[in-house]
């Protein structure tokens, strides 16, 4: 397999050759199962590179090379899903015989490149970005419930993503929405995504969080059987 970059590697050159194989790979989606000791049809490896990416994009245990070149590496991440997205055109849906065989699904793909919730030059505060677009996921979730099949993908992101002081922030951007939707799919999804954030978080420190604390107590109070019954999971303290 001929590079597609010809003059020598720089990290430039690198992400465009990142860039380039994974759209080789997203229309050639097939892998070696040494189980099976043969090629199988996988879209394994094409969401593996991109989880790779989103993690050195991620600004969290990053090292100086990853922080200089943070707007390479999520251009590259967009790239990649932009490219993958353009195959999914009517015509590949509606065709048989369509190629490729398979493409990640359109909610793994939308959750697999995420911005960071830490690190985003594009946006003033990238906390709400993040949280803005998860909602916009979660959205389309509620409106298509075919998507709730696939609704773990979401969840996993919020389990690997959200890390350190931006706990805490997503949590209340996610979970502090206005009580009447609490009895909408819409907000229980809001509050699903919520409380995998505030599990994360020690329960003397949640106790010492007046914030959290707020919310949660709004939580017990719901009108949604659902909603209370995470607030209590959280924080069985009367108040």
């Amino acid at each position: 397999m001929e590079s597609a970059i010809s003059n020598g590697l720089t990290t430039e050159s690198l992400a465009a050759e990142y860039v380039a194989r994974a759209a080789i790979v997203a229309r050639n989606p097939i892998k070696f199962d040494p189980e099976e000791g043969k090629f199988v049809v996988s879209t394994e490896l094409l969401v593996g590179a991109l989880r790779a990416l989103r993690g050195v994009s991620s600004g969290y245990n990053e090292t100086d090379h990853q922080k200089r070149n943070q707007v390479l590496f999520q251009r590259a991440l967009e790239q990649i899903g932009a490219d993958i997205e353009s195959l999914r055109t009517e015509i590949w849906l509606n065709n048989a015989d369509r190629q490729p065989v398979v493409l990640p699904s359109w909610l793994e793909l939308q959750a697999t490149t995420l911005p960071s919730p830490k690190v985003n030059p594009f946006v003033e505060k990238p906390d709400h970005e993040f949280v803005r677009r998860v909602l916009v996921l979660v959205k389309r979730c509620a409106d298509d419930r075919i998507l709730l099949t696939e609704f773990k993908w979401l969840k996993q992101m919020i389990k690997k993503s959200p890390r350190e002081a931006e706990i805490e922030s997503c949590a209340l951007l996610l979970g502090d929405g206005p009580v009447d939707e609490h009895v909408t799919l819409y907000g229980a999804l809001r509050i699903q995504l919520a409380h995998i954030l505030v599990s994360k978080i020690n329960s003397a420190e949640l106790q010492l969080n007046p914030a959290l604390k707020a919310m949660l107590a709004k939580w017990k109070a719901s009108p949604s059987e659902y909603v209370r019954n995470a607030g209590w999971d959280l924080d069985g303290l009367y108040t």
